[in-house]
């Protein structure tokens, strides 16, 4: 059995890089056992193959018997071949890969294979040689003890190569002074030698190339040469461009655009055809669709040039309008010049949709509960491209109650969404249609929102204006320049009235978050991610976010209405910036295992005459303050009961709602596939909300920058999620580990007695 195998000797390449090449996967150990073999036998016990081979026997004559039916119809007929081809690929799996304890719980014995090892040599002779190392040399020993069997690769790096001088070999003098206008930002003399950099200057001089109007040219013409006969461990590398076997390489414009704006029942010969002044033929034109948005969404012009970016991205702009259920843009050639003809067919989606969701609403609630969305949308509502979608959404669940900790009281939230979209930026200067590269679109929306419960009920209505556009499918913008919401507040429980008040009377604002309120803002951010669907790979997630809030109803109340209080029309208004970012990392360990990592941080700022200063604090809307804890935050405490710093409110524990200006939480999980649809997870959560300022009634809640280290909560625990593809069921038993509200020479809680029991979170979707 391969019982470990490791290498030794490397000085200068990656060792996790060396250790992918294994072919021949070394026995999983834990503290010196091998936890999953012995599952695998423990299966293998109870594995009877006899037993299988009679089940499959007995299903094959089950359902030949069913489909030897005289007049079983075609459906039937197919409905059973299907049912029984199932149920023997599962039989089969069973009887090749063992049962399920053996194959998905437990591991396989790897029992030594020399023919792997001498593979794994060559593999890594390869990747040296790849990383310029010419004069590598790998061996292998194999100790063995009792039946295990230990494997070390012995690797001689020898001296790394340089890349002297880079040449041009490229016939075409056309191309070569392309080629020479752009040069290389990676392969550059005295760098390292790096085969995976020449991948890299293949697609960057293809790109290059076909975007100069070659729209014939292939990577097959793209070569390199290494000589390695210089001295002093350097290489010569020489980049080719070969011709055609006949003729040169041809530089095609674009002849004729045609746009066919619904695929299969239009005619290219139609009479009702609109000419753009930009020389684009639309046909079989209406009235129905704008020509002049969709003449900037085309980046294609007649005698224009070739530029297969200005293909790609005029497909991308198209589809990007959720106008059409597929795009497509043909190139014919034609025969007399080297010119292209671009037709672009596209297949519109039903102008109205309905859709419907529904399910259970267990996001942060302690008692989860339903939840029905149903949405409207029209399409081109005005032959503008534009789309007007309406959508209604109604929950009822059980939230924690604000006053105490571990009860859930029935929380109902329901709220009107209408929203009108164009494809434009609607902006008074010719950047409305300059920015259609970036796939621009403006978004008008109104709502109406309720959310009652048992304490309080608040309502309200929210009028958006947001600019959107997106520069590739990596980097994301959403810029709102007017965000306004009318707040109101109806306090229905007399005891969160006390609660309210005694809070004012110590000198603690939060009261004012509950006045009738006009909460106003202007707010940017910006999303890059690196996720790719389908693709396994390291992946990024960054996306920080700024929000400025009062300064229309600061300026009007302080100007035109004289008001003073922070009071606009008899609503409280706020003056605040707020600051967040969210980082995320997901890293494969292997097909199976994911190590994914979030950082997310932020900190609100009032400021002004927000919230009428007199013996207390400053304060925010109560939406715009953080909370920390729950079932997406750290794990082992309560929604929202986190902090802030080290304060605890001694009467009730844990038991209310803990807002704060500051916010640091650190997310890393492992996550494993276990056994077809279900995973597990290891998690540790980090983190904790404080206060800009000393309170008097939350003493230890003030952020005294690198001092509150140790108010870092730490929680930890285990995970069990069921992957459904459409939808993922959660469960997380999280305990407290480092609890900042102790003593600091008694916060290490783990192991302590009669401490707290485990948390169990139950949600849908990952965490992050």
């Amino acid at each position: 059995m391969l019982y470990a195998q490791n290498n030794k000797g490397i000085k200068k390449s990656n060792p996790d890089e060396i250790e992918a090449l294994y072919k021949q996967k070394a026995q999983y150990k834990l503290i010196g056992f091998t936890p999953y073999l012995y599952i695998h036998y423990i299966g293998k016990a109870y594995f009877d193959t006899l037993k299988i081979q009679k089940k499959i026997a007995k299903t094959e004559q089950k359902y030949d018997k069913k489909i030897a039916q005289p007049g079983l119809k075609d459906k039937k007929y197919i409905k059973l071949e299907d049912k029984k081809e199932a149920k023997l690929k599962d039989l089969y799996t069973t009887l090749n890969d063992g049962n399920w304890l053996m194959a998905s719980f437990g591991e396989y014995p790897s029992i030594l294979d020399t023919n792997n090892l001498n593979k794994s040599r060559e593999q890594i002779k390869v990747y040296l040689h790849t990383h310029g190392f010419f004069r590598s040399k790998v061996e292998y020993k194999i100790d063995t003890f009792r039946r295990r069997c230990r494997v070390q690769y012995l690797i001689s790096e020898g001296p790394r190569y340089r890349i002297k001088q880079i040449e041009y070999d490229i016939l075409d003098s056309n191309l070569l002074s392309i080629v020479q206008q752009h040069p290389s930002s990676k392969l550059k003399p005295q760098e390292f030698y790096e085969e995976k950099q020449f991948e890299i200057e293949r697609d960057r001089l293809f790109k290059l190339i076909k975007n100069n109007g070659y729209y014939d040219f292939t990577k097959l013409y793209i070569q390199f040469k290494v000589d390695t006969s210089n001295s002093n461990h350097q290489v010569k590398l020489i980049t080719q461009i070969l011709n055609p076997e006949k003729g040169h390489h041809s530089v095609y414009h674009f002849r004729n655009v045609y746009y066919i704006p619904n695929a299969g029942n239009n005619s290219i010969a139609s009479v009702d055809t609109f000419h753009a002044p930009v020389g684009i033929h639309f046909l079989n034109y209406s009235k129905k669709y704008n020509t002049k948005i969709l003449s900037y969404k085309i980046f294609i012009r007649p005698n224009g040039l070739y530029k297969q970016d200005s293909v790609q991205r005029s497909q991308q702009l198209l589809g990007g309008m959720d106008m059409y259920r597929f795009v497509n843009l043909n190139m014919v050639k034609n025969k007399t010049n080297d010119s292209l003809d671009v037709y672009i067919y596209t297949s519109p989606h039903k102008k109205y949709q309905i859709t419907q969701e529904y399910g259970i609403n267990v996001i942060q609630g302690l008692v989860p509960g339903p939840y029905l969305s149903i949405s409207f949308r029209d399409r081109n509502i005005f032959n503008n491209y534009e789309i007007f979608d309406i959508t209604g959404r109604f929950s009822i669940d059980g939230q924690p109650a604000v006053l105490e900790n571990n009860k859930a009281l029935q929380t109902i939230e329901w709220s009107v969404t209408a929203g009108l979209t164009f494809p434009q930026l609607f902006f008074p200067t010719k950047i409305r249609f300059k920015s259609s590269k970036y796939n621009p679109r403006t978004r008008l929306s109104i709502s109406y929102n309720s959310v009652d419960r048992p304490e309080y009920k608040r309502t309200g209505f929210r009028a958006q204006y947001s600019y959107l556009w997106n520069k590739d499918d990596r980097h994301y913008y959403n810029l709102t320049p007017i965000d306004i919401n009318v707040i109101n507040s109806d306090i229905k429980m007399q005891e969160f009235a006390d609660y309210l008040e005694e809070l004012r009377a110590q000198g603690n604002n939060l009261y004012i978050s509950f006045l009738p309120s006009l909460v106003t803002n202007l707010n940017f951010s910006y999303t890059f991610t690196t996720q790719v669907l389908g693709v396994t790979k390291p992946d990024f997630f960054v996306r920080p976010y700024i929000e400025i809030g009062g300064i229309v109803p600061y300026l009007f109340a302080t100007h035109v209405a004289k008001s003073t209080n922070n009071e606009l029309f008899g609503l409280q208004y706020y003056q605040y910036v707020k600051l967040q970012i969210d980082v995320r990392h997901y890293r494969p360990l292997s097909k199976k295992a994911v190590f994914a990592s979030r950082l997310y941080s932020g900190i609100a700022l009032p400021y002004g005459e927000s919230g009428i200063k007199q013996n207390g604090s400053y304060v925010l809307p109560y939406e715009k303050y953080f909370f920390s804890g729950g079932n997406n935050s750290i794990r082992a405490w309560r929604y929202r009961r986190l902090g802030p710093g080290t304060y605890i409110d001694e009467s009730n524990p844990y038991g209310l709602e803990q807002p704060g200006e500051i916010l640091i939480e650190l997310n890393l999980e492992w996550r494993q596939k276990m056994y077809k649809f279900i995973e597990g997870a290891y998690f540790i959560d980090i983190g904790n909300v404080w206060t800009i300022a000393k309170q008097a009634t939350r003493p230890g809640a003030e952020f005294k920058y690198f001092a509150s280290l140790p108010d870092m909560a730490v929680g930890s625990g285990v995970g069990l999620r069921f992957n459904f593809s459409f939808l993922i069921v959660r469960f997380d038993l999280a305990w407290k580990v480092w609890d900042p509200s102790k003593s600091l020479d008694n916060r290490f809680v783990l192991l302590q007695k009669n401490y707290s029991a485990p948390l169990l979170n139950f949600s849908i979707g990952y965490p992050f």
